[in-house]
């Protein structure tokens, strides 16, 4: 089957239409969002629309430090680390 994708709305909510799936075939799921583990697993679609719920776990990121500082001239600028 081709890659499907999704936005979530608002609320969280999601769809995404299969046009190539069938009731029975077994599809897999992977959500994403930055600050939270991924969740993945295959989904087998037992009726034509269906409802998942997912929780996701947070995921602490630590970042480095950087310093910006203004420049001279317009559009320029410098980081360091």
């Amino acid at each position: 089957g081709q890659p499907a994708g999704a936005i979530t709305a608002a609320d969280g909510g999601w769809r995404v239409r299969l046009a190539d799936a069938a009731i029975g075939d077994s599809v897999r799921v992977v959500i994403r969002m930055i600050g939270y583990n991924p969740w993945q697993a295959t989904v087998r679609l037992a009726q034509r629309a269906m409802q998942l719920d997912v929780t996701l776990a947070a995921r602490t990121l630590a970042l480095e430090q950087i310093t910006t500082s203004a420049g001279r001239r317009p559009g320029e600028f410098a980081l360091s680390s």
